[in-house]
């Protein structure tokens, strides 16, 4: 009698594995995402991606 809500358990708490997972990496990847964009970039630093707003002759 007890095994059948055990496996249904054991079933639900697997099924949770992969979301779990999935959710932690979303987050920790945008999480990864802000800190690079929040890092100071120097004034002359051609690493940084050009402002697509910005005159051809600025951009180089």
């Amino acid at each position: 009698m007890v095994a059948s809500p055990m496996l249904d358990l054991v079933t639900f708490v697997l099924a949770c594995v992969p979301i779990v997972a999935g959710l932690a990496l979303v987050f920790f990847s945008l999480k990864e995402r802000s800190r690079v964009a929040a890092a100071p970039v120097k004034a002359g630093d051609r690493s940084a991606p050009a402002d697509p707003r910005a005159p051809i002759s600025d951009r180089m």
